[in-house]
C-alpha cells in the first residue's frame, strides 16, 4: 500500500514540474517575440520619435487620394496628387533605413578632423543645375559602394507625383545611403532614408527656372502653341485662364515649390508658402543657390567632411545659346508675378546662403573657389576636347526635347575609355543604367521588357 501511495506521489510531482516547465517557456517565447518586435527595437524606437517629430513639423504632405501605379516616362500627363499615409506600399510595411555599415574614413583638412557623411537625401529640383549636383553624388556614392535608392526602369523615382516606396526597388537589407533622382519629396523619404541623413536641395532664379522649363518641356505644344516663338509671352498675358484650363500643370507655376513637395492649393497663399520655406529652414542641412554655385560647393563639400576633388563637376545638361528664350524686363517681371511661391523661396534660401558666406568668411571662401576652379580647370584640361558638341558628335547620348539643343561632351581622344573622365561627362540616365546593374545585378532591364509590350508604353510596379 505504501509502495503505492509513493509511485502515485511520484507521478502528480513529475507532472506538475512538467506543467510549470511548460508555462514558463510559454512565457518565455512571448516575451522573446516582444523584444525581437519593431516596436521595441531601439533603432526603430528612435526613428518612430524622428518621424513623428518630422511629421508633425510638416505641413506639405495631406493625405489625400490614391493614385495611378503608372510610372511615366515624361511627365507631361500626370495631374496634381497628395501622397498617401507613410503605410503606402504592398502590405502596409515600410522598409527601415539603416546606418552606413562602411567605417569611417580620414580627410586631412587644416586644423579640422571629421568623419565623411555618406546617408544623403538630394532632393533634385528642375532646371536649378541639379543634374550636376546630382553626378556628384553619384560619382561618389559608385566610387565608394554606397547603396542608392533607384527607380526600376528611368531616372524618375515617381515623378510628377510623390515619392512613394513602390517607386523604387528595395535591397535585402533595405538600407541605403544616397538618394539623389528625380522625385517630388514627400515625407515618405524619411522612412527609407537613415535617421542621421543630411538633406540637400538646390534653388534657382525662378525667372530662369520658368524660361528654362517652359523651353525644355515644350509647353508651347501642351498649350497648343506649337512652334510659336511668342508662346511664353501669350500664355503670361492670360496666364491664370490657361492655367485653369490645363488637366496638367507641372512646370507651369512655382517649379521649385512643386519639386519640394508643396501642393498647389497652396501656390497663391503667401502664408502657407512662408510656412514651408519654415520646414524646408529645418529640414534641409544646406540649400544650394545656382547663383553662387562654387560657394554651395564649398559649404557642400564641407558639410559632408568630402575632399575639394569629390565636389569637382562639369555643368551638365545646359542648352546651345539658340535654345535660350531672350526676355524683356517686361517679361521677367510678369514671371516674376505669376510665380510668386517660388520668387519667396528663392529670396529666403538667397539671402541664407549670403548670410553663410559672410559667416565663412569672404576671404577664405574667395581662396576654397578658387582652389576648387583650379581643381576644375586641370580636370577640365586633362579630360575634356569641347563641352559644346553637338547631340550626334557627344561622348554620350544626350537626351533632348525635340527642337532644344543641348550640348555634349567630347573627350580627348587618349582619355577615352578614361573612367575618371567618363564619369565627370556620363549623362544621368546611362549613370542610373550602370549603377542599376552594380547594384542589382540579377535584375533584368525592364527597358527590355518593355519593348515586348504591345499598345502600352507604360507598365505597372508589381507589389512587391
Amino acid at each position: 500500500m505504501r509502495m503505492r501511495l509513493r509511485y502515485l506521489l511520484l507521478l502528480v510531482g513529475c507532472a506538475l514540474s512538467l506543467y510549470v516547465l511548460l508555462i514558463l517557456s510559454q512565457r518565455n517565447a512571448g516575451d522573446q517575440r516582444r523584444s525581437t518586435s519593431p516596436h521595441r527595437d531601439k533603432g526603430d524606437k528612435l526613428r518612430s520619435k524622428l518621424v513623428a517629430k518630422e511629421d508633425d513639423a510638416v505641413g506639405d504632405t495631406p493625405v489625400g487620394e490614391e493614385r495611378t501605379n503608372d510610372l511615366p516616362d515624361d511627365p507631361q500627363d500626370i495631374e496634381e496628387s497628395p501622397p498617401r499615409s507613410k503605410k503606402d506600399h504592398a502590405g502596409g510595411k515600410l522598409p527601415r533605413g539603416k546606418l552606413s555599415e562602411l567605417g569611417p574614413r580620414h580627410i586631412p583638412k587644416t586644423g579640422v578632423t571629421c568623419v565623411p557623411r555618406e546617408n544623403i537625401t538630394f532632393i533634385k529640383v528642375h532646371k536649378t543645375g541639379s543634374s550636376t549636383v546630382q553626378n556628384i553624388f553619384l560619382r561618389y556614392g559608385d566610387k565608394h559602394n554606397l547603396q542608392f535608392v533607384l527607380p526600376p526602369r528611368g531616372h524618375h523615382l515617381g515623378y510628377p507625383n510623390y515619392f512613394e516606396t513602390r517607386h523604387m526597388l528595395h535591397n535585402e537589407k533595405d538600407s541605403y545611403n544616397i538618394f539623389c533622382h528625380h522625385t517630388r519629396f514627400s515625407t515618405t523619404i524619411s522612412h527609407v532614408m537613415p535617421p542621421n541623413t543630411y538633406y540637400i536641395t538646390i534653388v534657382r532664379d525662378p525667372v530662369k527656372v520658368f524660361e528654362s522649363a517652359f523651353t525644355y518641356f515644350k509647353m508651347d505644344y501642351r498649350l497648343g502653341m506649337t512652334g510659336d516663338p511668342e508662346a511664353l509671352q501669350k500664355f503670361l498675358k492670360d496666364a491664370h485662364t490657361i492655367y485653369e484650363d490645363q488637366t496638367n500643370k507641372v512646370h507651369l507655376k512655382n517649379t521649385m515649390l512643386y519639386d519640394l513637395g508643396v501642393p498647389m492649393a497652396e501656390y497663391d497663399s503667401e502664408a502657407a508658402v512662408k510656412t514651408s520655406i519654415k520646414t524646408f529652414q529645418k529640414r534641409y542641412r544646406l540649400v544650394m543657390v545656382a547663383e553662387y554655385f562654387e560657394e554651395s560647393l564649398v559649404l557642400l563639400r564641407d558639410l559632408l567632411c568630402w575632399s575639394t576633388e569629390d565636389v569637382v563637376v562639369f555643368k551638365l545638361n545646359t542648352r546651345k545659346d539658340d535654345s535660350i528664350v531672350p526676355l524683356s524686363e517686361d517679361v521677367k517681371s510678369q514671371i516674376r508675378m505669376w510665380n510668386k511661391g517660388d520668387v519667396l523661396l528663392y529670396e529666403h534660401f538667397n539671402r541664407t546662403i549670403q548670410r553663410k558666406i559672410e559667416e565663412y568668411g569672404k576671404e577664405r571662401m574667395a581662396q576654397e573657389v578658387a582652389l576648387l576652379k583650379r581643381k576644375t580647370d586641370e580636370l577640365y584640361a586633362r579630360c575634356i576636347e569641347s563641352d559644346h558638341a553637338d547631340k550626334e558628335h557627344g561622348e554620350f547620348r544626350v537626351w533632348q526635347p525635340f527642337g532644344v539643343h543641348i550640348n555634349a561632351f567630347v573627350l580627348k581622344p587618349e582619355r577615352k575609355g578614361d573612367k575618371e573622365c567618363e564619369r565627370m561627362i556620363i549623362p544621368e540616365i546611362q549613370f542610373t543604367k550602370e549603377l542599376r546593374k552594380k547594384q542589382y545585378p540579377d535584375l533584368k532591364e525592364p527597358e527590355e521588357n518593355l519593348k515586348a509590350r504591345k499598345g502600352n508604353s507604360r507598365r505597372r510596379i508589381p507589389p512587391r
